[in-house]
């Protein structure tokens, strides 16, 4: 019987498609990822159902976008010590993990990850979860470097090369604050070591948080931290190029299917906004990229591609019947990917709960946005966006006022795939108008709002 292959999920957080050289950057920021897709293939147009990183993470890991799985907002960390637990959803009891189905199958499953900090099931399903937060006795864990990542990842496959194995890999890199070590600075005017920046910060008022880090104040401090964050995914490249050689080394290039994706990109000011927040592509837009046993060579796809499709496409191709009594809300890539058919979804739909509560729905051609409660809205937008996605790729210009045909179209589409999704698991409500947002109630302008909410949802 031929052996199934072996799985390696890799999410790289923070990492925008527009911002890689494969996807038509300017500037060579991922020469080893690039390859990586000429040798394999890469899907052009992915998108992120609900940044930031824990609804992320969750439908990357599930298949199941946040009315199916409940993890729609973004608990931060400080939250986690002040009670955050008692207002913060948990995920719809019975959905099970990636990891889970895979050892229920009979594989060897592992992580290289510290999302266990944030929501316990994502540590659900593993055989082993090698921890890369604690690094020279300091508690670091939004700080994990890549190089601690492969500190425990390039002797883990050694150990594990004859193995069936499914391997969970997260690198924060290039989530903020963005650091990257000298080599690195390639593209920023002055280098600077890692201390220097820190003290910098520091003096300037800035904590480690990434709100804080890379809130700019100035056109040209703007484009030094984007020219940080360039530096930091030419780190995280460099890193992922020294496991790339490591599986040619051990021959598991040749047994195992590799999937690289995001949770989510960036704005850098674009949209008013800094860090995750907004449904502008800049945020939603991820990469894409499979590489491996089975997996055609140089192929390019432009069809509409998800976060929840990672895990159908991953049963596909290890031969696994999904038979849980919730439904899946991604489809399967690999007739895609195998050229077996053309076909895919004609639009994608996000959501956001964190800073904002906003719903979006994405065709080829179109998107249009929609605020949920005009009080959340951080960006100064309009309740309402439209754009023309052929001929304004950045969405600069919303057009809901010129088209407004175009956008009650789009509106009934979304309203109406809302509806269809609550019903396929039994709610009686959008799970957007009765949770939280993931802040502080003091940070809502109408506090009684988050009261409404926090009792709605219990």
């Amino acid at each position: 019987m031929k052996k199934k292959p072996n799985v390696m999920l890799v999410v790289i957080d923070t990492l925008r498609a527009q911002s890689m050289s494969c996807y038509r950057y300017s500037l060579k920021t991922s020469p080893a990822m690039d390859k990586y897709a000429q040798e394999g293939t890469r899907f052009n147009w992915t998108f992120s159902e609900s940044p930031p990183t824990q609804p992320g993470f969750t439908a990357i890991l599930t298949g199941t976008n946040p009315i199916v799985n409940n993890i729609v907002s973004h608990f931060l960390f400080k939250d986690c010590i002040n009670g955050w637990r008692e207002k913060a959803p948990q995920i719809t009891r019975g959905v099970k993990m990636l990891p889970q189905l895979m050892r229920e199958n009979g594989y060897k499953t592992y992580a290289v990850d510290n999302l266990i900090t944030m929501r316990h099931h994502f540590y659900w399903g593993y055989d082993e979860y090698l921890y890369s937060s604690v690094v020279k006795g300091k508690d670091r864990s939004i700080r994990v470097t890549a190089d601690d990542i492969n500190g425990n990842l390039l002797p883990l496959l050694k150990r594990i090369k004859n193995e069936n194995f499914f391997l969970f890999v997260h690198y924060w890199d290039p989530h903020g604050p963005y650091v990257p070590p000298e080599k690195f600075q390639k593209f920023m005017t002055t280098k600077k070591t890692e201390e220097e920046m820190l003290k910098e910060m520091v003096f300037q008022g800035k904590d480690l948080s990434w709100e804080d880090f890379v809130r700019s104040e100035s056109e040209k401090e703007n484009l030094e931290v984007r020219a940080k964050y360039d530096g930091e995914i030419a780190y995280v490249d460099d890193r992922l190029d020294q496991v790339f050689k490591l599986m040619q080394k051990l021959g598991l290039d040749k047994n195992t299917v590799v999937i690289i994706i995001s949770d989510h990109g960036e704005s850098f000011g674009i949209h008013n906004t800094m860090g995750h927040a907004g449904l502008h592509d800049t945020v939603i837009r991820v990469p894409l990229i499979f590489h491996g046993s089975g997996i055609p060579v140089g192929k390019v796809i432009n069809a509409l591609a998800r976060q929840v499709d990672v895990v159908p496409t991953v049963l596909d191709f290890t031969g696994i019947d999904f038979k849980e009594p919730y439904p899946l809300s991604g489809m399967s890539l690999k007739p895609l990917i195998m050229g077996e058919t053309s076909e895919t979804v004609e639009a994608i739909y996000a959501a956001e709960c964190t800073q904002q509560k906003t719903r979006a729905i994405r065709t080829k051609k179109w998107k249009f946005i929609k605020a949920m409660e005009d009080e959340s809205r951080v960006d100064g937008l309009p309740s309402k966006e439209l754009y023309d996605l052929e001929n304004d790729p950045w969405e600069e210009k919303n057009l809901v006022k010129q088209k407004p045909d175009v956008a009650q179209d789009l509106e009934k589409k979304m309203d109406a795939w809302v509806k269809e999704e609550c019903q396929k698991v039994g709610r009686e409500r959008d799970i957007m108008l009765i949770t939280p947002r993931g802040v502080n109630k003091e940070q809502y302008k109408d506090p009684s709002q988050y009261d409404f909410q926090t009792k709605a949802f219990k």
